[in-house]
């Protein structure tokens, strides 16, 4: 009877110890290099192809951010098995690839379906990620995480309002800015802080947000001068903020001559050159402490006739790494298309209206207002983008016509009806269509110079 007993108490055993491992055991991690694999990039044309064309890992969603400074393009991968997945091509190589931990105290539900929304990487230290809710409605905070890229593992976890992240100064004192149009700006070390660790709580204790002064209504823009200090744009025009000064305040020059309730102020810079457009047909040189340098109005940026009038339409999309500044047309409020017409004066009793003299001269019609004005010269099209040198005040454009013209499309990649979305600071142009995306060098746009003798025809 031992002889049975000992063999089935034994293989009792290692089977129990085989289920209690395949329990405990963490899910099994998608190898880096498998993802890697996953992706073939090419050159095609005047740029490079980047291609996802992995059939047998199901995805929940790829998503191509902006291209950044240096030729970085950050990707956020997300699969059907609830896996986050952080990449970052540079010039066309993959440079990071990490599998992004759910930190301690984030909700499953949350984390598995998150929108990677923005995101900051200092080469070789570190990428810190900006996380929001799929669901629009929710009221769960955003999840700002970043990883160390020699340790793929969190330096440090937080959450907070905001909706876009910039980085100012240069590290080890680097720190990035959280912000948004209807919260507080909060600084974030990149650095761990003196005695500063990771806790069970996705907060980092000790920080923050800064009190915004009764100044900024509504913050539109953000750019970092430095890691403790910035330049803020909103609804009631220009500051800054540095901690050793604290806050300064700068009103815009002029009033837009047309209404734009969608526009939102811009700030941008090359280098240590500032510039802030605070509605479409201006754009301000400032210092880093925003005191303005030169102002340049629609009659110093317009192009000649017949499309004079985009000079008040000018809408900043950013600076290149040359020092240009890159401008697409902004949209103004239309007109009501129900005009009530004015009631002719009253007569006095017992006249009668006299008859028509045909020597009387004719009433002049009611000239236009703005808003008529813009609906008549928009109906020739606004599909236009420029870019304007500040130093030789040259202007240079092209049509979209022109412009998908010039760029044949490769195969996979859609031709949008409008110019792709673009951050003139990374110096490329992308063209994304689902799981391919085109990285196309704003020199290879079809732009001419536009003056007298190289005036930019719509088509």
């Amino acid at each position: 009877m031992k002889k049975i007993l000992i063999p089935l108490i034994c293989l009792l055993a290692l089977l129990a110890t085989g289920l209690w491992l395949l329990v405990r055991r963490r899910p099994v991690e998608i190898p880096p290099a498998e993802t890697q694999a996953a992706f073939r990039t090419e050159p095609s044309g005047p740029g490079l192809l980047i291609r996802y064309d992995d059939g047998q890992t199901p995805l929940r969603a790829l998503h191509w951010l902006p291209p950044t400074r240096g030729g970085m393009q950050p990707v956020q991968v997300l699969t059907q098995s609830d896996r986050q997945r952080f990449l970052l091509f540079q010039n066309g190589t993959m440079i990071v690839n990490l599998l992004v931990p759910r930190p301690s105290g984030v909700r499953e539900g949350f984390f598995n379906f998150a929108e990677l929304r923005d995101a900051i990487v200092v080469p070789g230290d570190v990428a810190v990620l900006l996380y929001r809710s799929a669901d629009a409605s929710t009221a769960e905070l955003p999840l700002v995480i970043a990883l160390d890229l020699s340790t793929q593992a969190p330096r440090w976890v937080h959450r907070a309002p905001g909706e876009r992240l910039a980085l100012g100064g240069d590290s080890p004192e680097a720190s990035v800015f959280l912000y948004g149009s209807g919260s507080q700006v909060l600084r974030l070390p990149i650095a761990l802080r003196k005695g500063e660790q990771i806790g069970s709580t996705p907060f980092r204790s000790g920080l923050k947000a800064l009190e915004m002064p009764e100044e900024i209504k509504g913050l539109d823009d953000l750019l970092p001068t430095g890691a403790q200090s910035f330049l803020a744009t909103h609804t009631g025009g220009l500051s800054s903020y540095s901690e050793s000064k604290g806050w300064k305040h700068w009103q815009p020059q002029g009033v837009p001559s047309l209404p734009f309730p969608d526009f939102r102020a811009v700030l941008g810079s090359s280098g240590r050159t500032y510039w802030w457009q605070p509605f479409p047909g201006v754009v301000t040189q400032v210092k880093a402490d925003g005191t303005p340098i030169a102002t340049y109005d629609s009659d110093a940026l317009a192009p000649p006739e017949p499309w004079d009038k985009d000079g008040k339409l000018l809408s900043l999309k950013g600076v290149d790494p040359s020092g240009n500044l890159w401008f697409t047309l902004a949209i103004p409020a239309e007109p009501s298309p129900v005009a009530t017409p004015a009631e002719p004066p009253a007569q006095p009793k017992g006249t009668s209206e006299p008859p028509d003299d045909p020597g009387k001269a004719p009433v002049p019609e009611a000239t236009p207002t703005p808003e008529e004005q813009w609906t008549v010269y928009a109906a020739a099209g606004r599909e236009r983008l420029y870019r304007w040198n500040p130093e030789g005040r040259a202007l240079s454009g092209t049509t979209l016509t022109d412009f998908w013209t010039a760029l044949p499309l490769p195969q996979g990649v859609n031709r949008s009806k409008d110019f792709p979305a673009f951050a003139p600071e990374s110096g490329r142009l992308l063209v994304e269509s689902g799981s391919t995306a085109w990285l196309v060098p704003l020199e290879a746009l079809p732009l001419k110079p536009v003056g007298p003798t190289g005036k930019v025809q719509a088509r």
